[in-house]
């Protein structure tokens, strides 16, 4: 019988400083999407708390779509506690994260995706569904002055983490 091997998103250990840029993998945590049922928003918000506008993020929750939600939490407690209220399906298991400090983040990000991540816009918190280097991918940043969080399809985890790689040695120089 073949023996599983259990390795992360990213085939390896992820923390590096590159130039002045510190490249993390961002420890494993339960998210859910969460999609509030047509006039339920507000229930939905006295349960979880306020949710962000659209193209937001807040601590625990990233604004991905209108009306519809990347939270923090066991999707099957908030399923529970958002019962004929929202659609609450569990993505913990589909998601790799990183996360990129330092002067020149958003230009390393720019090098890959097709927004500007240096806009007055994203100076604060904010999310964009978007594309880094042709792989879907989530840009956040939960609070203002706060690092970028780079997220992907887990299934990408190798391919995106050498893209983004690539993108934050090339603004630091190396």
């Amino acid at each position: 019988m073949a023996e599983m091997i259990a390795e992360g998103p990213f085939g390896e250990a992820v923390d590096e400083t590159l130039g002045g840029l510190r490249l993390a993998e961002v420890a494993w945590r339960p998210v859910a999407s969460v999609q509030p049922f047509r006039g339920r928003q507000g229930e939905v918000e006295a349960v979880t708390g306020a949710l962000p506008g659209p193209g937001g993020a807040s601590g625990a929750a990233l604004s991905l779509a209108l009306d519809q939600w990347l939270v923090e939490g066991e999707a099957a407690e908030l399923a529970a506690r958002l019962a004929g209220l929202a659609a609450v399906t569990d993505q913990s298991d589909g998601w790799a994260w990183l996360r990129l400090v330092g002067e020149g983040a958003e230009a390393a990000v720019s090098r890959l995706a097709n927004f500007d991540p240096e806009a007055p816009d994203c100076a604060g918190p904010f999310a964009r569904r978007t594309a880094l280097a042709r792989c879907p991918a989530v840009v956040a940043r939960r609070a203002a002055g706060g690092p970028l969080e780079l997220g992907c399809p887990r299934s990408y985890g190798r391919w995106f983490l050498g893209a983004v790689r690539r993108a934050v040695q090339a603004e630091a120089g190396g």
